[in-house]
């Protein structure tokens, strides 16, 4: 698997645990906005959410924050450099008004993407991860 489909997976992980706390639901075009702090495999990690009209929401995961963090509502933090702060970062648009899946295609739908290199190793160990309830891009399947 390439480092982006990794990255894909991270970010599919993460979408996947706030749909299953029912704080998107992918059968409404309203724009909602938050964010929620969990450990997603074994590191502290920050999705956040914000809808951007059309039914499309951005999703944005930090993974492996430190306390460091300077949290913001933006897709990165405020520190000055990002190694201080976590160790990986991305974002997607989620599309549902016109079916579901995240936007783009081979890993193009990434966004405001950072990955410490010593984070690569365990990005490429995360498992592959089935979306719930979305596709990966728009020609995937389930």
């Amino acid at each position: 698997m390439s480092k982006k489909n990794k990255m894909i997976d991270l970010l599919c992980a993460g979408l996947n645990e706030i749909i299953s706390q029912g704080k998107i639901n992918l059968k409404s075009l309203d724009d909602v906005e938050g964010s929620v702090r969990l450990n997603i495999f074994g590191k502290n990690a920050k999705i956040s959410w914000h809808g951007v009209g059309y039914g499309e929401i951005r999703i944005t995961i930090w993974w492996g924050v430190k306390p460091e963090c300077k949290d913001s509502q933006t897709t990165k933090p405020l520190n000055r450099n990002l190694k201080d702060a976590l160790d990986f970062c991305c974002s997607a648009f989620l599309e549902r008004k016109n079916g579901l899946w995240l936007q783009g295609k081979h890993g193009k739908q990434l966004f405001d993407v950072y990955c410490a290199r010593s984070a690569e190793s365990e990005l490429l160990s995360i498992p592959n991860i089935k979306p719930n309830g979305y596709k990966k891009e728009r020609n995937s399947y389930l």
